[in-house]
């Protein structure tokens, strides 16, 4: 079997990645494409799915980057979405229905959308390919603005590299958590870097820019358990549809867990047609308990399916190697999942997708403690952290800051519960994002279930049928159980 490390070479610095700005980088790795789009230099790894469209008279752009789809108009590639996002850019600067159709599309990707006046730019519903940008004043005052999928690069360009504000946080005497620290609110691996995050979008017209919510723009409507899990099966085998075609190999990681359970039930029938490989992954030398227990019950699940598994033990990054020159020059300041990242490289075909069956937490009660009613920068601190660092007015001045920007304020977020935003926009957004860039040196990783379809069904129900996980209880009841 090839494996990223023999077909790769420790040479995919920046893997997927891109650069887009009104100055072409001469620091890119060598093998990157470059194309001219609205006065803007497309720099990107010749992997990176990219859909570029103009319109005839050239006032109008659009670039698609990653894998996008729409289930309810059929659209099964990234091609079919472009064609019909062009056409909705407006001639003036109310983009309402540009935002309207690109917020239920679904997948892996950034938009880049440009008329005579502005440029607009949105991200997938958990922003899983992270969309960094700087800006630069130049001599008349206006702003330059710079979008990477690595805030390193923009640092580079920049000369502006700095991390002082994220290394504050995680050199935090107070701060403890057990799973990884991480950056709150605004901070980034780089300081120089602004992020545009889940159901907000980057508009930029005469020299100035704005982080922009456009997402909820309506109440949540209560669904049944049974229209809810209609609508979450119906995206769960669409998105499997789109993403088994492609790459050569599919990895799904299989665990204990409900989640990879219940996604792998939906769509096994699908599975069985492509080189479907279930993954499991066990820290041998510590034998961890937890991972140890995803071994056991997923290796079962395998012979019950008759379905191979590829069990990959966890090895740590080690310093000096190709694999640390590769991981450290592409995460130069923030090292979230190196031994993961690590593992996949020296095992998984780069010719392939990797399934990871997150975002059903969204609709799960992932914050179940909502005791405080009110959404304050104090109360999203101590949904940060447990730690005694969520008292810190230093950290709660970063919540502030993130409620500003996001414009998160209760008259714009209707009827959803400010918790269940929180953990899509924050932890999704920025945890999320990190977890697929590393993995994307090693596979093309992407998100199961990405559809605000989706999302909406499961947030529609009772925050009661939520805690129980009643959509999983009901796919049970359906027979939609893939051991049978």
């Amino acid at each position: 079997m090839e494996v990223a490390s023999e077909v790769l070479d420790y040479k995919n610095y920046f893997s997927y990645g891109f650069f887009l700005s009104k100055q072409a980088a001469q620091f890119l790795p060598e093998n990157w494409r470059t194309e001219f789009i609205h006065d803007y230099f497309l720099q990107y790894d010749p992997r990176l799915e990219v859909e570029v469209r103009k319109t005839t008279q050239g006032h109008k752009a659009l670039i698609l980057l990653g894998v996008a789809f729409d289930v309810k108009n059929n659209l099964k590639s990234s091609s079919e979405v472009a064609d019909i996002a062009i056409s909705l850019i407006p001639d003036n600067n109310d983009w309402t229905s540009f935002n309207e159709f690109i917020a239920w599309i679904g997948g892996r990707f950034s938009v880049f959308a440009w008329n005579d006046e502005d440029l607009v730019v949105h991200v997938d519903p958990c922003g899983t390919i992270p969309t960094y940008y700087s800006a630069n004043t130049s001599d008349t005052g206006s702003k330059d603005l710079t979008f990477s999928s690595h805030t390193s690069l923009l640092a580079t360009a920049s000369g502006e590299v700095s991390s002082e504000r994220k290394k504050w946080i995680v050199n935090h005497p107070d701060y403890i958590n057990p799973g990884g620290k991480e950056m709150p609110g605004l901070v980034l691996q780089h300081d120089v870097a602004q992020m545009i995050f889940p159901n907000c979008f980057l508009k930029y017209s005469k020299g100035e820019y704005e982080h922009k919510r456009f997402f909820p723009s309506e109440p949540l409507k209560e669904l049944t358990v049974s229209e809810a899990t209609d609508i979450f099966i119906d995206e769960v085998r669409f998105a499997m549809e789109v993403w088994f075609k492609q790459r050569k190999k599919v990895y799904f990681p299989l665990t204990s867990g409900g989640d990879s359970n219940a996604i792998l039930d939906i769509s096994l029938d699908i599975a069985k047609k492509h080189d479907f490989i279930p993954v499991t992954y066990h820290f041998f030398e510590r034998n961890s308990e937890n991972t140890y227990k995803d071994l056991i019950k997923a290796n079962q699940t395998c012979v019950d399916l008759r379905l191979p598994q590829l069990v990959i033990d966890i090895s740590p990054l080690s310093g000096g190697t190709p694999m640390a020159s590769l991981y450290n020059t592409t995460f130069p300041t923030w090292a979230r999942f190196p031994s993961l990242a690590n593992s996949f490289y020296h095992n998984l075909d780069p010719d392939s997708v990797l399934a990871i069956s997150l975002g059903a937490e969204i609709g799960m009660v992932f914050y179940q403690d909502r005791t405080a009613k009110e959404l304050t920068p104090e109360v999203l601190a101590t949904k940060f952290t447990y730690s005694k660092a969520n008292e810190d007015p230093k950290l709660i001045q970063c919540f502030r800051d993130y409620i500003e920007y996001m414009e998160f304020y209760p008259e714009r977020i209707f009827n959803y519960d400010f918790y269940d935003l929180f953990y899509w926009e924050h932890r999704m957004g920025k945890w999320g994002a990190s977890l697929y860039s590393e993995y994307d040196l090693a596979t093309r990783a992407f998100q199961s279930l990405n559809s605000r379809r989706a999302f909406n069904a499961m947030l529609a129900l009772p925050i009661e049928e939520r805690v129980n996980k009643s959509i999983y209880k009901e796919l049970k009841k359906r027979g939609i159980k893939s051991s049978n």
